[in-house]
């Protein structure tokens, strides 16, 4: 059974300081929502409503894991990524960075509104 998918959650792992992880969560949805208003109107189907981007500095042997309640998946990314205390900008380019990693690992696994996302993260950057 399929659900509409809509949410996207980036989130780093214990490797990242503490304020890193506070700062990812807080300031990441401003980017996220952007993106999640632009795909939800195309009531996307697939097997999961939320993709967590999981990002870590190190190699993780799990890729991709997807769980039934609720309806949602995590792809696990490697990224020795910075930025997330900086400014606005530099916050706001590693963000879509994860997102577009993070998408194209899931999509191995599920059909995705791929080009949605990236002209959706496109847009905003432009706005912004």
């Amino acid at each position: 059974m399929t659900t509409r998918f809509w949410d996207i959650q980036i989130l780093l792992n214990n490797e990242y300081t503490d304020s890193e992880r506070k700062a990812v969560i807080v300031n990441s949805r401003t980017i996220c929502n952007f993106v999640e208003k632009a795909i939800y109107p195309l009531n996307h189907r697939c097997e999961f409503a939320r993709l967590v981007i999981e990002c870590s500095k190190s190699e993780k042997k799990e890729e991709f894991r997807k769980i039934k309640d609720p309806k949602m998946a995590t792809v696990y990314v490697q990224n020795d990524i910075s930025g997330f205390d900086e400014n606005n900008e530099e916050k706001l380019s590693a963000f879509e960075i994860l997102i577009r990693q993070g998408i194209q690992v899931a999509s191995k696994y599920a059909v995705l509104p791929l080009d949605n996302v990236f002209k959706a993260l496109d847009e905003f950057k432009r706005k912004e």
